[in-house]
């Protein structure tokens, strides 16, 4: 009953991106029944995580506008 649970929570911080090497510390944390100690190390990597996705969504937006920006300009070009 354990297994399926714990293959949800690996499968949970893949798909947030944590490496596989943080996976293997948290489930070494888990598997030694310590929780709590679990969690506390899980915290600093989700925030880390957040952090990393905020400078992403940063440059995926500055991305966007240059893109449209160049774009406008091109279009311009070939219609004046």
């Amino acid at each position: 009953q354990d297994m399926p649970e714990r293959l949800r929570f690996i499968a949970r911080l893949k798909r947030l991106g944590l490496t596989l090497e943080e996976i293997g510390d948290l489930n070494r944390r888990f598997s030694a029944g310590a929780t709590p100690a679990m969690l506390a190390a899980l915290l600093p990597k989700l925030d880390q995580r957040l952090a990393q996705v905020e400078e992403g969504l940063t440059e995926l937006t500055t991305l966007k506008q240059d893109l449209a920006s160049y774009r406008e300009r091109i279009s311009r070009r070939l219609n004046d």
